[in-house]
């Protein structure tokens, strides 16, 4: 499985902290957590043909779980709000819906 986004991004034109793109885009997580995070590797492809570098990435803290963004591997690394601790890889998180990423992008 995979992240789903939502097929409407809102994308602001902007110059914010050097990047370009002030976007807000939904994510839907999925049933089986991959250790090390989930590769945001479609996610530029899903935001349109001018975002060609994602420089970061920030979810709101939800359902007990926090968000951090790995810039140099490009992935989404849940976290649990408790300890901090990255989740447990294969985590079924598919109930965890309607994330709210905020993205800076050039």
């Amino acid at each position: 499985m995979a992240l789903t986004y939502g097929t409407t991004p809102d994308v602001k034109s902007a110059r914010v902290k050097q990047a370009n793109f002030l976007i807000q885009q939904s994510i839907d997580l999925d049933d089986s957590y991959p250790s090390g995070g989930y590769a945001l590797t479609d996610l530029a492809a899903s935001l349109g043909d001018n975002v060609y570098t994602i420089l970061h990435v920030d979810v709101q803290p939800v359902a007990g779980y926090l968000f951090s963004y790995d810039r140099a591997n490009d992935k989404l690394i849940v976290l649990d709000a408790a300890t901090g601790a990255e989740i447990a890889g294969a985590t079924d998180l598919q109930a965890v819906t309607g994330l709210v990423a905020t993205i800076w992008a050039e």
